[in-house]
């Protein structure tokens, strides 16, 4: 599995299609040719800005957190992008948030009633 990255405010006209091309062309000191960068979806935060979440070959991953990557006429902040594997709802380790619907959260009282 690649490493994710999150680019904060990216410019508007900027979307998940023309995003590679664009990172490549404007910034040739951190993006190498062999390895491949993908953009996999684009969201809009409260403030109404736009981040881009891309996955990245590992030395391309090293080069751009070291960097700012230039983007149109901004320069924006790449970070590592890390979702969550355990459940919040259920304290047990070993359940993932897959499969954590089906159980009963662990801090919830037995059934007193029968």
């Amino acid at each position: 599995m690649k490493p994710r990255i999150i680019i904060y405010s990216v410019p508007e006209e900027t979307t998940a299609d023309n995003v590679t091309a664009t990172i490549k062309a404007q910034n040739p000191e951190i993006i190498t040719n062999d390895e491949t960068i993908e953009a996999k979806f684009r969201f809009q935060n409260k403030r109404g800005q736009y981040n881009i979440v891309m996955e990245v070959g590992p030395q391309t991953c090293r080069k751009i957190l070291q960097h700012k990557i230039r983007i149109g006429w901004n320069i924006c902040k790449a970070v590592n992008y890390l979702t969550p594997i355990r459940c919040l709802n259920v304290v047990n380790l070993t359940t993932n948030t897959m499969n954590a619907k089906a159980r009963k959260p662990a801090h919830t009282a037995p059934d007193y009633t029968k």
